[in-house]
């Protein structure tokens, strides 16, 4: 493998250090083990396709955990630990709990001044609503997410700072006035196309069952059980909730389309591919899965030979500089690193299981291993356990 390919994987691990760099002792300590490592093994042959993209990478990452989002910036701040009155829009199938509802909202007007902002609203005390109802509060009170209490404890601010939230909203049915639909727009209807599929899924299997299928194949874990997470953790299989929906479907469209011409048949795949990653709402493991299977299908269609680890390094850099923050979203980080250890790590496992073994259990099991192995210490400092 030409090592000029590996200069954006050098340069995207580096500024993926740099922004880690003000952010934690450990990924402080990792990025300095990074430089060392890359100094000494490889300065002598390939010191020009090293430590430039490295040294130019850390300081990227820097300016960019400088100056990434933060709820200071945003123009909700201001109303912060106080009750205004708000529209908001409803954008994401809502949540009903025992005392109240939850839901994806985007503020549309606060105190009067026309806003955007997205946020995560609750209300309690049972008012009526579906997705895309514009809502009206006489007040709802502003408040930004938990932040990490004790050490090692989930860090709720920061989570949601990697999806662009930067704060909650808070308030009661009773001061609830009213809702009127919005018009449709190409994002309204893939907001109100998740929500028919979450509904099919709800009505054709068991609770528990729909829960793991809309996590799966829509990306929505909020209905998932506590219990049902930790059997995923504990079997290593955190992967599977991170972009994996996208890649079966490619998968089974693949064989249904298998007879027809390839350019039509790939082009097929793209365009389903970027309407269900719209349908999905685009989180970070989705825009992951989704650029790569786009420019490896190109690359198909192309008869281009795909890098698999390049189109890795490409996105991973674009999503860094478009949002730091992302470093703090469990699903980037799973996706990421579990893909990461697939493409550098199968070949070796393959080839390592006896030649009698099926082909199928053999690709099987190196899958699996190669995402676990690349996962595992995320998994690790995150959980506490492997």
């Amino acid at each position: 493998m030409d090592d000029l390919n590996r200069v954006l994987l050098n340069f995207t691990l580096a500024v993926l250090a740099g922004v880690f760099l003000l952010k934690s002792t450990l990924a402080y300590v990792a990025a300095a083990a990074i430089l060392l490592v890359s100094y000494i093994i490889v300065y002598r042959r390939y010191r020009r396709h090293v430590v430039l993209p490295i040294t130019v990478g850390l300081a990227l990452g820097i300016i960019l955990s400088i100056h990434a989002p933060c709820a200071e910036q945003r123009p909700l701040y201001p109303y912060v630990g106080e009750k205004v009155p708000c529209k908001v829009e409803v954008a994401s199938v809502p949540v009903r709990k025992t005392d109240y509802v939850k839901f994806n909202g985007i503020v549309r007007e606060a105190n009067g001044v026309t806003v955007r902002e997205n946020v995560i609203v609750y209300v309690y005390g049972g008012a009526d609503f579906k997705v895309n109802d514009l809502l009206t509060f006489e007040q709802i009170k502003v408040k930004q997410p938990q932040q990490q209490m004790n050490f090692g404890s989930f860090d709720y601010r920061k989570y949601l700072s990697g999806r662009r939230v930067f704060f909650t909203l808070s308030g009661n049915a009773k001061n609830f006035s009213g809702c009127t639909p919005c018009r449709l727009s190409p994002r309204r209807m893939a907001v109100r196309a998740n929500a028919w599929l979450c509904d099919r899924m709800e009505k054709c299997f068991d609770k528990n069952t729909a829960a793991v299928l809309k996590g799966i194949f829509l990306g929505d874990k909020t209905d998932i059980s506590e219990q049902v997470i930790e059997q995923f953790r504990n079997s290593g299989l955190s992967h599977v909730m991170a972009g994996l929906h996208l890649t079966i479907l490619v998968m089974l469209l693949g064989i249904l389309l298998k007879r027809l011409p390839k350019l039509l048949k790939n082009g097929i795949l793209v365009l389903a591919v970027i309407c269900f990653a719209f349908i999905t709402g685009f989180t970070a493991s989705v825009v992951r899965a989704s650029v790569m299977l786009i420019m490896l299908t190109a690359a198909d269609t192309f008869y281009r030979e795909g890098d698999s680890l390049t189109n890795l390094s490409l996105i991973g850099l674009v999503m860094l500089i478009s949002n730091p923050n992302v470093i703090y979203d469990a699903s980037f980080v799973l996706s990421y690193s579990s893909t990461l250890g697939i493409i550098c790590i199968y070949p070796h496992f393959r080839d390592a299981f006896p030649s009698w073994m099926p082909a199928w259990l053999r690709d099987g099991l190196s899958v699996t291993l190669s995402a676990q192995i690349g996962s595992l210490p995320f998994l690790v400092l995150d959980y506490g356990q492997f």
